[in-house]
């Protein structure tokens, strides 16, 4: 399981971020934005006209932010064959959503009216009648009560894969690199709560670099007489922090795509819009 999700309030400044991560090397990641949506939209390579068929991660002008945190969205194809219900469903979210409470009822529809039938987690943040919350969000269809919520108005919340509504004591074994993942995110945003803390965190070789760590990285491993990366591995593809200026109204995008964050010494910054929440 891949990505590390969150985002950090205070009375300055909304801080809302993620590492997007994937397993393939046949994937186009770009960050796109218009008049109204932010968004790393990312298809098959040769297939860049597409673009937007596959998106996890985005910001609207309204402050409706999206994080998704599973890779289940490659499993819920629609009718095309390229697009996807969730990827779908987080982009109509984007579009329409007028605030946190409207984007969460709009994505229980969405998941409900499809059938979803994979298990799904993400960061969805939005505007509220007197601020602004941050949530973790899980859908799991099996589970008896399939929707769990998490909400903070203020400090951080951070997320990896690890459940933290619907807990599944079994993966903290099973797949433990996402709780490890998790305890460093909380640890460094805790100890840093800031926009260079967050760089920091998304950069992180704590545990790695590797799979435990935040800016994950494919390991090399002997595999039939030769050295080659292990297929299913995780690279991160994209870095991604939207900061919003609660005393300007300013919201910029800070990017890295294409790469690991690592690998690059300052964010792509590009100012969006004028707050409208």
């Amino acid at each position: 399981m891949g990505c590390t999700s969150g985002g950090l309030i205070d009375e300055r400044v909304i801080l809302l971020f993620k590492n997007m991560d994937i397993t393939g090397d046949d994937e186009h990641v770009v960050f796109f934005s218009d008049d109204n949506i932010a968004a790393i939209c990312s298809t098959e390579t040769g297939n860049e006209k597409n673009l937007g068929r596959k998106t996890s991660l985005g910001l609207s002008r309204k402050g409706v932010f999206i994080g998704g945190l599973d890779h289940h969205v490659d499993y819920e194809p629609i009718s095309d064959g390229n697009q996807n219900k969730i990827s779908l469903a987080y982009m109509t979210v984007l579009r329409e959503a007028e605030s946190f409470d409207d984007a969460y009822r709009l994505l229980r529809l969405l998941f409900e009216h499809e059938k979803i039938g994979v298990p799904d987690m993400l960061i969805l943040s939005g505007a509220i009648k007197d601020g602004f919350v941050i949530s973790v969000v899980e859908y799991d269809p099996t589970a008896p009560q399939k929707w769990g919520v998490k909400k903070v108005d203020k400090g951080h919340l951070v997320a990896t894969n690890y459940p933290l509504t619907l807990p599944n004591p079994s993966l903290r074994e099973n797949d433990p690199d996402s709780y490890i993942r998790l305890e460093t995110a909380h640890a460094l945003l805790t100890s840093d709560p800031s926009l260079q803390g967050i760089q920091n965190l998304l950069r992180s070789h704590e545990n790695g670099p590797g799979q435990k760590s935040i800016c994950r990285h494919r390991e090399w491993i002997p595999q039939d007489d030769r050295t080659r990366y292990h297929k299913g591995m995780y690279n991160t593809a994209a870095s991604v922090i939207f900061q919003i200026d609660r005393l300007t109204g300013e919201i910029t995008a800070r990017y890295i795509v294409k790469k690991n964050p690592c690998e690059q010494d300052q964010y792509d910054v590009k100012h969006l819009w004028g707050m409208n929440f």
